[in-house]
């Protein structure tokens, strides 16, 4: 992916929920690579700390931000947001604020995993599991982080683990091919579920 632009200044409107910020700050893109046509534009949610491992200049800084400009215009009551993905048939939704506690799969069981200080929001997690506990494989992890990001639709892994974590994977699919580290396999295919472990519990 590749974008450039400028930093300017506009209204920025929730049609949604009937609310409008002015002025905002934000960076229009004049020439791009690597975005969809389709897109009209990226909202960016991230915790807002400079990101590491990226070329960046000295003075770069991050922000504003939008979760924290609804927060201290007082348009949400806790600076949160949470999402819902549906596929291309079904509704999607983004919420700002505290989240809809019936669009919730699992009330009773909701687990708070404390996120690592940084620009994604990321956690440590202590297990990964293939399949359901009775007849699943699982296995330690030690030191690696899992980024949570509505970014991007791909697993991603370190390419020291791909080749075990997509076999793994895929050890009930019958056809799927890899192509420059990449694994593809029939949206259809029984794929085994994935689990991680954070703070004990299963996720």
């Amino acid at each position: 992916m590749h974008v450039e632009g400028k930093t300017v200044q506009d209204q920025v409107c929730l049609k949604s929920f009937s609310l409008c910020m002015d002025p905002f700050d934000f960076f229009l893109i004049t020439e791009q690579f690597g975005i969809p046509e389709e897109t009209d534009g990226i909202l960016g949610l991230a915790q807002g700390r400079r990101p590491r491992g990226f070329n960046l200049p000295d003075d770069f800084e991050v922000g504003p931000l939008f979760l924290d400009t609804l927060n201290f215009a007082q348009h949400i009551t806790e600076k949160s947001f949470s999402t819902r993905f549906s596929g291309p048939f079904g509704e999607s939704f983004v919420d700002f604020g505290p989240g809809r506690e019936e669009e919730m799969s699992s009330l009773g069981e909701q687990v708070e995993i404390p996120m690592n200080k940084g620009f994604f929001y990321s956690a440590i997690p202590t297990g990964i599991r293939f399949g359901e506990a009775a007849n699943g494989q699982a296995y330690a992890l030690n030191g690696i982080e899992a980024v949570f990001t509505t970014g991007i639709s791909l697993s991603m892994v370190p390419s020291s683990l791909s080749d075990v974590f997509f076999k793994r994977l895929l050890a009930d699919v019958q056809e799927y091919y890899e192509d420059n580290g990449v694994f593809y396999a029939n949206c259809g295919s029984p794929m085994k579920d994935l689990f991680l472990m954070f703070q004990g519990h299963w996720i």
